[in-house]
């Protein structure tokens, strides 16, 4: 596989405009500013869209701190807290000694029905539940405050104006993976790596997320960008490939904007639609999924009270522990998951 040639020491060369075949693509000003103002006009709809369940992400994660249901019993009704569900913690322990007390008695006659071969379980089977009830807070805490971190470290704070490898969202690295800036690339005499290509995009790791707005997309090669160029580079842009040699650009006719001219960016439109419109799906998903997650972890911290005296041996007590323990597991993977998927497709 031929990489991209750098710009002959003579000037621009049929096969220099074969191997930036990709990236030097002149078309007629109209339809090419129409082709831009279009595609970037859909790019920037779908990216409100992913943007919009990105942070709907973020705000699903302040779910995190479900724990005030239980422990703030009167609440002023704005948050969650107004709920004040700490009575039902009273009644759920009611609960679960009655249900105890129901058990006990079970043993009891068991063990005397079978002259001692059953009923000797629940002395085993009080201590797990009774060590498992104590082990939830300190597992609710500490495993949703690893699982907290990992999402902000994999895919920002709280909000998307939050900083992840930078000042920008996951969502504005598509675009800065799906961009060259042909100016940048000019001033280099396209003499860059082919790996890193994508070094010389108009988004930097300390752009803001509002640049994906910008008129950068859609301007073109003029004299003011060719400032700063070598004039081999600049005549790259007033030539382009030819059946065996190069040839000038088209320079229209009596009707203004037929001229040719390049782009300014390179942009792979159909890469960051498709990327964004994938990445508000999955992200929708993986929404709901965290939300049931969180409400598993609260349904039980509670009915655990309850629940875990149903036998005597520990066994349901250890069932919802190992609920427990998987819901905070897939909350702590599911940033994870996100960054895989896209690593991968």
């Amino acid at each position: 596989m031929i990489g991209l040639v750098p710009l002959p020491a003579s000037g621009p060369t049929n096969a220099f405009y074969e191997s930036w075949a990709d990236y030097l693509q002149p078309k007629s000003r109209m339809f090419l500013s129409v082709l831009q103002m279009m595609c970037q006009g859909i790019a920037d709809l779908c990216y409100d869209l992913a943007n919009a369940v990105l942070t709907a992400w973020h705000a699903a994660w302040k779910l995190i701190d479900f724990s005030s249901l239980f422990t703030e019993a009167n609440g002023s009704g704005q948050d969650m807290s107004g709920y004040g569900l700490t009575q039902y913690i009273g009644i759920f322990f009611m609960i679960g000694i009655i249900i105890l007390a129901l058990m006990l008695a079970i043993q009891v006659i068991q063990f005397n029905l079978t002259s001692g071969r059953r009923g000797k379980e629940w002395p085993a089977g009080i201590v797990t539940a009774v060590i498992i009830i104590a082990m939830v807070p300190l597992l609710i805490s500490g495993g949703t405050q690893v699982a907290k971190s990992m999402n902000t470290e994999l895919l920002g704070g709280t909000s998307t104006t939050d900083v992840r490898s930078g000042s920008h969202s996951i969502l504005t690295d598509i675009w800065k993976n799906n961009s060259v800036d042909l100016k940048k690339v000019a001033q280099a005499n396209f003499n860059v790596d082919d790996k890193k290509i994508h070094d010389y995009s108009p988004i930097q790791k300390n752009s803001s997320n509002a640049i994906v707005k910008s008129s950068i997309f859609t301007d073109t090669i003029d004299d003011d960008a060719k400032k700063g160029m070598k004039d081999k580079a600049k005549d790259v842009f007033a030539n382009k490939q030819g059946e065996s040699s190069i040839k000038k650009v088209d320079k229209g006719g009596w009707l203004k904007g037929t001229e040719e001219v390049y782009p300014r960016v390179k942009v792979n439109w159909i890469g960051i639609i498709a990327a964004e419109i994938v990445f508000a799906i999955v992200g929708f998903l993986a929404i709901i999924e965290l939300i049931v997650r969180f409400f598993r972890l609260a349904y039980y911290s509670l009915t655990l009270l309850a629940l875990a005296f149903r036998d005597m041996e520990g066994k349901k007590a250890m069932q919802i522990l190992h609920v427990m323990e998987g819901s905070i597991l897939g909350m702590a993977l599911l940033p994870l998951n996100l960054v895989l998927f896209f690593a991968f497709v």
